[in-house]
């Protein structure tokens, strides 16, 4: 089925588009930011998402480290939030500090396969 899905989405989508739209889900974190817009919210504050998913990266325990949360809020300032920016994907407000998803219409239909796989959403353990 998941076959089926990506001959229909690749035959719809031009090849420079669906490259970029591969290399950018070949992430685990740009998807899941993806994931949380998407899903969850069309905005979120740049620490709460770093937060989420520091959660999710430590095995969906509920204690993280500050200084594992700063790593991962680091990666996404300097990483992958500009890749999804550049590519439409998201707009980033650095003076409030928040992450909006733009509408994007071939990529939803690869974030709900994809997040099927991944395992989205995360079971955050309280333990």
């Amino acid at each position: 089925m998941l076959i089926q899905f990506l001959l229909m989405m690749m035959a719809q989508i031009d090849t420079p588009r669906l490259n970029e739209i591969f290399a950018l889900l070949s992430n685990q974190r740009r998807r899941f930011v993806l994931y949380y817009l998407t899903f969850e919210s069309d905005e979120v504050d740049s620490n709460d998402l770093a937060e989420r998913i520091a959660v999710v990266e430590a095995n969906n325990t509920s204690a993280v480290s500050d200084e594992f949360v700063r790593s991962v809020k680091v990666s996404l300032s300097h990483i992958h939030l500009p890749k999804l920016a550049d590519a439409g994907f998201i707009t980033c407000n650095r003076t409030q500090g928040t992450i909006e998803r733009e509408e994007v219409d071939d990529l939803t239909p690869f974030l709900e396969k994809t997040a099927l796989l991944d395992g989205y959403p995360p079971t955050v353990s309280t333990d």
